[in-house]
């Protein structure tokens, strides 16, 4: 049992690997950027600038480049994520949700 319950996390994880995969190539297509790769992704996420850059892609007088904060990320890669980083998340959020993206698929940026 304790095989099978193993080898069901793995591929599990490897189902998910696979998915985030596909939504990276998504997301460099539509924005024009290579992202990092699939190991870091959920990582470089976090400070919604890659998806800040998708909103400006899908509805830019909404987003303008100039909005996004932290655009090139050296606040991120020298000091981590600042309260700041959530106005990415956000203007992402606006556009999804302008563009009728249902709720569920909508992240939330706090932990409970």
């Amino acid at each position: 049992a304790d095989q099978m319950d193993e080898k069901r996390h793995e591929t599990i994880a490897y189902e998910y690997l696979c998915h985030l995969e596909e939504t990276k190539k998504w997301i460099e297509d539509c924005i024009g950027e290579t992202l990092p790769p699939t190991t870091e992704l959920e990582e470089c996420l976090r400070n919604g600038v890659y998806l800040a850059k998708l909103a400006h892609r899908f509805q830019p007088h909404a987003v303008p480049l100039k909005k996004i904060y932290d655009i090139e990320q050296t606040r991120f890669r020298g000091a981590g994520l600042t309260f700041r980083h959530t106005d990415n998340i956000n203007h992402w959020m606006r556009v999804m949700s302008n563009l009728g993206l249902p709720s569920i698929f909508m992240p939330e940026t706090t932990v409970s």
